[in-house]
């Protein structure tokens, strides 16, 4: 998954995937108050839960996009309600 631009925002993001296999955006750069750990397999870049509070192997931590973009609810699904 490579890096490209927010489709709302314009700013920089990176792809990665869940343990799941869905994609995840990211901002590029790593945060102190990050939380989630970036891990290559066979070429494929995943993005994992960090240990709260916790650093022990000193990895960047970085926030999923959807946290920091000022138009993150126009992409998040809409879910229905049961009448």
């Amino acid at each position: 998954m490579a890096e490209t631009a927010c489709r709302s925002c314009g700013r920089q993001i990176i792809w990665a995937a869940t343990p799941k296999g869905r994609a995840i955006p990211l901002d590029p750069n790593p945060a102190p108050d990050g939380n989630l750990e970036l891990i290559e397999v066979d070429g494929t870049r995943y993005a994992r839960s960090a240990l709260s509070g916790s650093n022990l192997f000193d990895e960047p931590r970085y926030v999923t996009h959807y946290a920091t973009c000022p138009n993150a609810d126009a992409h998040r699904k809409r879910q229905e309600r049961a009448t």
